[in-house]
């Protein structure tokens, strides 16, 4: 019994953690927080615009050259707007 005590005595003290051990695992931490910086920016970004995983490429196409060509046709009335 006391032989079990003595042994498992030493069991419990931690080990400090080596510089290189801190500096790689700050490393990974800042990559995942940067990857989840990113995706909530994409998820943000698809939500206003009204994009997800299905949204096909010729959908995102329709989507912006509905907006260039709005964009076109405001341009005439908007620039008398401005010049009178």
């Amino acid at each position: 019994m006391t032989l079990f005590l003595l042994i498992s005595c030493g069991s419990g003290s931690t080990k400090t953690e080596d510089p290189q051990s801190r500096f790689l695992k700050s490393i990974i931490s800042l990559g995942n927080d940067f990857l989840n910086v990113f995706t909530s920016f994409t998820d943000m970004v698809g939500g206003v615009l009204g994009f997800n995983t299905n949204t096909k490429k010729s959908d995102v196409g329709n989507y912006f050259k509905k907006v260039h060509d709005t964009l076109h046709l405001l341009r005439g009335p908007l620039r008398k707007l401005l010049l009178t």
